[in-house]
């Protein structure tokens, strides 16, 4: 109806003014928004020029310090390259100097008078007849080394002879002890059956060896030892019962005879004798002897009752006193029983069975004397030798000095004979070195020119360097400063820009607002319009419906008339 569009038109009139109103409030702080951002954008503007100005004052700067940099180098080049120069003028210069005083040096000698080079003359004189005199001494010293070698040719003829004669000695020696040791090894001079067991010494551990090779005595006692000991000399010693045990039956199984065996384990106590202290008396047989700490019971067992006494005289009288009850030996071997009995005379064979050992160590000690002998003698031989081979490369080296000596000779007369020559071409060549030492004089002139002018070009490259160095320190000061600057700079444009972009945010929201509202308004105002028109229509429509109401009105009246 009328009414109610009148109603809305009105309504939204209102809302549209307030719409409006908003909108104008909106962009009136938008506005004062922009103002800010533009004083804000100015600002930042502002802050990132002065940075730009900063950074390009560092460029700058940089800039400034590289090219003195480079200058530097450039002088640094040129100095080389200068210093070079002065080195091929002081290379020329010390060419010159050398030159020079050569020069000088012939020209003094070409100004010496003639009592000099007569003087020259008489020493190369002196020298020739000095390497003559040389000559003589070193023929008389040839002579004398000749003789020399003679003497030691016959030196060691003699060594040889006596070499010869000892390696003689030490063959005879050492086959002897070879001998006895291969006798002492297969046991000769014992039985056959005592032979057989020794035999297994090797298989039977056990087995520790005959009497004989247990004991060692002195050889003046050996013959009252062997003397005293008889057949027990023969009896071969065990470690214990069992050995002994093993080897009788060894003997029995395979027919090989009888032995006698001392086992250690059964010789514990065995019966001891005191000594009778009487004249003559050597001691008890067991104290003369020596053996190890654990054969020592079995050295008294066979030898411990009985006495040795110096010679059958005072044995006789020792028994008659003791009424013939003690068992005596004497050391040629007379032997004195209880019961009276003495048994002796002269050995049958040389089998000394307890010698053989003591025979050997001689014969060891002979041999490695002899041995030691013919390495002495190898040593003189070869110390001999070395001396005569000395000789003869000194008397080696006396003739090729003896040559040296003659070409020196032979040069010393040449040199006379050239000394002489020269005297008269010195004085020819005299006027020759005074123009020479003229243009000598000249080019040193031209060099030292040539060098006071590099030496001031290196005084200004060094100074240019010294004044660049110092503009670089300041511009390295001054480029400190800027970065500090630069550093504060760039945060305080850095700010700006954040605040720029804070507000511009703020604007873009209003602007948003605005928008929303323009659209708003849109709306409202496109709905009243069509309120607007609306009204317009129905008033309109009343109009026309009022103007025919008129002409139907006019017609009835009309009518009436007509009628009237």
């Amino acid at each position: 109806s009328e009414n109610h569009l009148n109603n809305r038109k009105a309504a939204l009139e209102e809302e549209i003014a307030g719409k409006e109103q908003e909108k104008q409030d909106i962009l009136t702080d938008k506005k004062d928004t922009d103002t800010q951002v533009q004083e804000i954008a100015e600002a930042a503007a502002k802050a990132k020029a002065d940075l730009e100005a900063i950074q390009n004052k560092i460029t700058e700067l940089n800039n400034n310090i590289e090219a003195g940099k480079n200058t530097i180098i450039g002088e640094l080049n040129q100095r080389a390259t200068i210093k070079s120069k002065m080195g091929r003028f002081d290379t020329m210069m010390e060419q010159i100097n050398i030159r020079k005083a050569e020069l000088n040096s012939r020209l003094l000698r070409a100004k010496s008078d003639e009592a000099a080079r007569e003087e020259t003359i008489k020493k190369l004189e002196e020298t020739f007849e000095t390497v003559t005199e040389e000559l003589r001494q070193m023929t008389e010293q040839e002579a004398a080394s000749e003789l020399e070698l003679g003497n030691i040719r016959e030196n060691l003829t003699g060594l040889d002879a006596k070499l010869r004669e000892t390696q003689n000695r030490f063959h005879q020696e050492q086959s002897k002890l070879e001998a006895l040791t291969n006798i002492t090894e297969r046991y000769d001079g014992y039985g056959g059956s005592v032979k057989k067991v020794m035999e297994q010494k090797e298989k039977e551990k056990g087995i520790i060896g005959v009497v004989a090779d247990i004991i060692q005595v002195e050889a003046k006692y050996e013959t009252a030892i062997e003397t005293a000991l008889g057949g027990n000399i023969q009896n071969i010693v065990t470690d214990n019962e069992e050995t002994a045990k093993h080897m009788i039956g060894f003997l029995k199984q395979n027919r090989l005879g009888r032995a006698t065996f001392l086992p250690l384990t059964s010789i514990t106590k065995p019966q001891e004798f005191k000594n009778p202290e009487e004249k003559g008396v050597i001691g008890m047989a067991d104290e003369l002897v020596n053996t190890e700490k654990e054969y020592r019971n079995v050295a008294k067992a066979m030898l411990g009752r009985i006495v040795v006494v110096d010679n059958v005289d005072n044995a006789v009288k020792i028994a008659r006193k003791f009424d013939y009850g003690i068992r005596m030996v004497t050391l040629e071997g007379e032997l004195l029983v209880p019961g009276g009995a003495i048994s002796g005379g002269a050995f049958k064979n040389n089998s000394n069975l307890l010698g053989r050992r003591r025979e050997m160590d001689e014969l060891e000690k002979k041999v490695k004397k002899l041995s030691d002998d013919i390495k002495t003698y190898n040593q003189k031989i070869e110390d001999t030798k070395s001396k005569r081979n000395k000789l003869r490369m000194d008397l080696e080296a006396l003739k090729t000095e003896m040559q040296r000596k003659s070409i020196e000779q032979n040069t010393a007369r040449l040199n006379i004979s050239q000394a002489r020559e020269r005297m008269e071409e010195e004085a020819e060549s005299a006027q020759s070195l005074k123009l020479e030492e003229q243009e000598i004089e000249t080019k040193i002139f031209e060099i030292r020119s040539s060098k006071e002018s590099i030496v001031q070009e290196l005084a200004a490259s060094e100074e240019l360097e010294k004044t660049t160095q110092e503009q670089i320190l300041v511009f390295q000061k001054e480029l400190e400063g800027c970065r500090l600057e630069e550093s504060e700079a760039s945060a305080h444009a850095g700010e700006w820009e954040v605040k720029v972009e804070k507000m511009r945010q703020a604007l873009d929201y209003k602007q948003a607002n605005v928008d929303r509202i323009g659209g708003e308004l849109e709306r409202a105002q496109a709905e009243l319009n069509e309120i607007l028109e609306a009204l317009t229509e129905n008033a309109q429509e009343v109009e026309r419906k009022k103007n025919n109401i008129l002409e139907i009105e006019k017609t009835i009246a009309a009518s009436h008339e007509n009628q009237d």
